[in-house]
């Protein structure tokens, strides 16, 4: 309504809220009601905020069937907008495998193939990048950067640091780590693979 009247204001306030509460949202039948350009917008935005990533397969799959005739046609390009990658693997093969909207679809086996592959090979991770395999916002998962150690000057001495804090530059917050468990030790390296930091 809000953007019909050209309340920009309005419109922007209204989406914030439905954004950040989506599982009140996706409780209410008026979702199921708009239309289905709206509808993948708001599921799909990154700022989403939602603990699990069911609820809105779930929601996804209310909106298609009421009114199966019409929506199921979109099925795919609607079940492209839920993160299956974090989806539990049991809910995954036990629940979304075995509906038939999805059976019938060789688009949303393919996108269910996608999200199995994503647990399976955990080390090809990094090949598999797509919109579907970056958590929302929500999630508590975020990119960050980590500082390990270094050297502090105090006068005119320095001194070794064993501090290891990391950025998460989203929100511009740090946030210790645990520290280094030795004093002595200067010019190591640093490294990542995946989620886990290794120090020569």
């Amino acid at each position: 309504m809000a953007e019909a009247m050209q309340c920009v204001e309005l419109y922007n306030m209204a989406k914030a809220y439905a954004l950040q509460n989506f599982p009140e949202v996706a409780n209410q039948d008026e979702i199921l009601n708009i239309s289905k350009d709206d509808f993948v917008s708001y599921t799909s935005n990154d700022s989403l905020n939602t603990k699990a990533e069911e609820l809105v397969y779930e929601t996804v799959l209310k909106w298609i069937k009421k009114d199966p005739t019409n929506r199921a046609q979109h099925s795919a390009e609607l079940l492209a907008v839920v993160r299956l990658p974090f989806i539990h693997p049991s809910y995954l093969l036990n629940v979304v495998d075995n509906e038939e909207l999805i059976k019938s679809s060789e688009a949303c086996r393919d996108l269910v193939n996608e999200a199995k592959r994503y647990h399976m090979l955990p080390h090809a991770r990094q090949e598999m990048q797509t919109p579907r395999t970056r958590p929302r916002l929500s999630a508590g998962v975020a990119e960050v950067i980590v500082l390990v150690g270094g050297r502090q000057m105090i006068g005119m001495n320095q001194r070794t640091l064993t501090a290891v804090t990391c950025l998460n530059p989203q929100i511009n917050k740090w946030y210790p780590l645990a520290s280094l468990p030795f004093y002595d030790r200067e010019f190591f390296s640093v490294v990542s693979a995946g989620d886990n930091i290794y120090l020569s």
